[in-house]
């Protein structure tokens, strides 16, 4: 399950949340945020150590995973 961001810069926050509570090396992060390939969209990994309340998780749709060529 992810959560869906509207902007990069706040899937990237969750990402740096995360990999906090996680007590993460400097190296690594939780997920690293996929970019929707034609919305602006980005979408983290959910992290059961922070849940956002505003926000359910969701199943990433096939158009997801659908490149542009």
């Amino acid at each position: 399950m992810y959560y869906i961001f509207t902007t990069k810069t706040e899937a990237k926050q969750y990402d740096t949340d995360v990999t906090a509570l996680h007590n993460f090396d400097t190296t690594s992060n939780w997920a690293t945020p996929i970019k929707h390939p034609t919305l602006n969209k980005w979408a983290v990994l959910c992290s059961p150590k922070l849940i956002l309340e505003y926000q359910e998780p969701q199943e990433l749709t096939s158009d997801w995973f659908n490149t542009i060529e």
